[in-house]
């Protein structure tokens, strides 16, 4: 799940990679891609969360598709990152940024591919708003706690070994959390996330829909392919400003509960089990519903 950076303050695409569709959200220049097969649908825009890197630094561009964060260099040169990884102890790594480096991204910090099988202790970085950390071994964010990250508003955890959502207490200014392909069975610990606007949980192994009471600010929840077998008249009791569901690639058999989400406008059902109009009529009490996809499931099917 790239993040890339763009000029503008919000604006959203889709596009195709590698056979796969690909969703798209701007913040404020980060744009959020969530690979979603066969859809190619977006996700909601929502107010910025970064301010655009490049304003201060017109001629830097991205040196990579994959790499985000502080993965940037003039054109050309071929030039990574600045970051200094050191062991400090057995599995725990510390991390330390030039001068330079501070200077030139002093807000965010790409940790992409590095293989690393734990959060780093963070040194000096009391502004730190974007921690990308995609595609490690990372299994645990116990290593957020000690951290003072008060300030972050971005935080990508995509394609690890994370199997539980803790340690996330302090982080009261985050607005996206991306958690996608990781080992998560429950949705917990994100009572304290009051001004959380998007949600990434796709592609894990969660088999219930809870925890969500206090995102009353939630705006885009992706739950794709999971193991939900049916939305309950309170599980998404307290998601008031919630506009977007993706509840593809699942197992669903019931929805109930939608009249919680009076400003839901899209809602993604493809392929699970709904058998029957029946199964789907609480859909009905979503008054600002505008868009539903149900193609893949045995409805779809029936002369209904």
């Amino acid at each position: 799940m790239p993040i890339t950076f763009s000029r503008g303050n919000v604006r959203k695409l889709a596009f195709r990679s590698r056979g796969r569709s690909v969703q798209s959200l701007d913040i404020g220049g980060s744009r959020v891609e969530t690979p979603q097969s066969g859809d190619d649908r977006l996700f909601l825009q929502i107010k910025p969360a970064l301010a655009d890197p490049r304003a201060a630094h017109p001629a830097i561009q991205r040196s990579s598709t994959i790499l985000t964060g502080n993965d940037y260099s003039n054109k050309g040169d071929g030039k990574d990152d600045v970051l200094n990884l050191q062991a400090v102890g057995e599995g725990k790594v510390q991390l330390s940024r030039t001068p330079q480096e501070k200077d030139r991204l002093p807000d965010r910090i790409s940790l992409d591919r590095r293989g690393l099988s734990s959060i780093p202790n963070i040194v000096g970085e009391p502004t730190l708003r974007l921690l990308s950390l995609q595609h490690n071994l990372i299994n645990s964010l116990s290593g957020l706690v000690p951290l003072e990250l008060g300030k972050l508003v971005f935080l990508d955890v995509y394609d690890n070994q994370i199997d539980k959502i803790t340690s996330l207490e302090k982080l009261f200014s985050l607005r996206v959390l991306l958690m996608g392909k990781n080992r998560i069975k429950r949705i917990e610990g994100l009572s304290n996330l009051v001004k959380l606007e998007v949600l990434d949980l796709h592609g894990n192994r969660i088999t219930k829909v809870s925890g969500l009471s206090n995102l009353n600010e939630l705006k885009v929840l992706n739950l794709a392919g999971n193991q939900i077998k049916c939305i309950g008249q309170i599980d998404l009791q307290g998601l008031v400003s919630l506009r977007e569901l993706n509840l593809k690639r699942n197992k669903l058999r019931k929805l109930l509960g939608f009249q919680k989400v009076p400003q839901l406008q899209k809602l993604f059902l493809s392929n699970n089990d709904l058998q029957s109009v029946e199964d789907v009529s609480s859909l009905a009490e979503a008054m600002s519903l505008v868009e539903v996809t149900l193609d893949g499931n045995p409805v779809a099917l029936g002369g209904d």
